[in-house]
């Protein structure tokens, strides 16, 4: 038996040790949960601000053609960058009107081209050279009037002409084919369509922003660029799109439509030379006799005046759009 006189005193037991230790295991699922609850709460808010303010998630639709090579789904509608764009039932960027005319006071006019007519989704309807240049048209002439935006983004010379094998002219008086550099050699890949070229809604705004825009954007901050062709294969090219603009011409002209090229040049042009496949173009236009109407000095003075009218080298503004619809009304005289 111990003697209590003899045996040491024990420390009494403090506060800390009176109670036990909380488990970190359920303070570590707290905090995962309260992470967890951020992320959802901001994939919902970011979803929210990409279909709400940017309208992304409703892309315009693209359609695989055995012919043409592909272009713009009929009869829809699609809202985004506070832009409407409106495509017919004939895949142009056009409201809708008969196939042949009703009246045969009608004056009706094909504007042809890629992107620059196009404007694509960051350019209203409203704000297209063809849609301003229609009204003006229809006041001069007391008629009615028919401007038709047959138009897609990286259309050439080729996708042009299997366009009007396939849909015809429409009845139209004049064309006017939107012309630049890059036409010069652009021809028809037929491959499989894709982020560039959509054929489905994303189920997500999100993941239209994250496999779209944001590769986009990140090879225009890196400055990558598309990959080049060989001098064989330029020269190929080129002979197949600038073949395919003269059928495309003498197609038009067989059908009693009045033809006229307006030469759009890239702002890179403005001040120094002209880029080789713009020199292609006019020598073949100028070996069939087709007027030509060019918009350098124009946009040129665009620009000096502060109303500038290129988004990038090649593709236009507001500004630019205003400035194509004069080249495309002083075109109409200039047709033949």
């Amino acid at each position: 038996m111990t003697d209590p006189a003899t045996t040491p005193p024990q420390p009494a037991p403090t506060a800390a040790a009176s109670k036990p230790a909380a488990p970190r295991p359920r303070r570590t699922r707290r905090w995962l949960i309260i992470l967890a609850t951020l992320f959802i709460v901001g994939l919902i808010a970011a979803e929210l601000v990409g279909r709400l303010v940017f309208r992304l998630g409703d892309p315009p639709l693209y359609m695989a053609d055995p012919e043409i090579e592909y272009r713009m789904v009929p009869s829809s509608q699609y809202e985004r960058f506070n832009a409407i764009s409106k495509y017919n039932q004939w895949s142009m960027r056009s409201g809708d009107f008969p196939e042949k005319k009703t009246d045969t006071k009608e004056f009706r006019m094909l504007v042809m081209g890629d992107s620059v007519v196009n404007g694509g989704p960051q350019t209203d309807q409203s704000l297209l050279a063809t849609e301003l240049l229609r009204p003006v048209l229809a006041s001069q002439r007391s008629t009615p009037v028919v401007v038709a935006n047959i138009s897609c983004g990286s259309w050439g010379p080729p996708n042009l002409l299997a366009y009007v094998k396939k849909f015809g002219t429409f009845d139209a008086d004049c064309a006017a084919i939107v012309l630049n550099h890059e036409d010069a050699a652009d021809v028809p890949t037929f491959a499989p369509l894709g982020r560039d070229l959509p054929t489905r809604k994303p189920i997500l705004a999100l993941e239209e922003a994250v496999f779209r825009y944001i590769p986009l954007w990140l090879s225009d901050q890196t400055g990558a660029a598309a990959p080049t062709r060989s001098a064989e294969q330029l020269e190929k090219d080129t002979q197949t799109s600038l073949a395919a603009l003269r059928e495309l011409i003498d197609l038009l002209r067989s059908r009693n439509v009045k033809v006229v090229v307006v030469l759009h040049a890239a702002q890179s042009e403005l001040e120094g030379q002209p880029k080789p496949g713009t020199l292609a173009i006019r020598s073949l236009l100028r070996d069939m006799t087709v007027p030509v109407v060019n918009d350098l000095n124009a946009m040129r003075e665009a620009q000096r005046d502060g109303r500038e009218p290129y988004r990038d080298d090649i593709h236009l503004l507001a500004g630019g759009q205003a400035v194509l619809a004069e080249m495309l009304h002083q075109a109409i005289s200039e047709a033949r």
